[in-house]
């Protein structure tokens, strides 16, 4: 990650999204230089969520739980595009509302 930054993700602390898998995420991020913060329950329960900042935008990914999935969003991260978490991305309704949670908590 560039220093010029910080780069910041919010990572959801419910009950579906703990467990080894967030474990082996956050410290990915950390050892790339990623802040990591934990916020309230996202309400998307689909293994670990991520609320990161790529491009203009926060989005909303899921199901971040293997290697590939880890590899990918720190890869949408460093270059600010989201097509290697496309097929992970939260779309409509469900995106609006984990960013409204997240940001709650974190900009509270």
């Amino acid at each position: 990650m560039s220093s010029e930054s910080p780069v910041c993700a919010l990572i959801c602390n419910g009950k579906h999204c703990r467990g080894q898998a967030r474990e082996r995420l956050c410290a990915a991020l950390a050892e790339q230089g990623v802040r990591v913060e934990a916020t309230h329950c996202l309400q998307i329960c689909h293994g670990p969520v991520v609320l990161a900042q790529i491009g203009d935008h926060w989005e909303a990914v899921s199901r971040v739980r293997g290697k590939r999935a880890r590899a990918n969003l720190l890869r949408a991260m460093q270059r600010q595009r989201r097509r290697p978490v496309r097929e992970r991305l939260v779309r409509g309704s469900k995106r609006e509302r984990a960013l409204a949670r997240g940001h709650a908590k974190r900009f509270a």
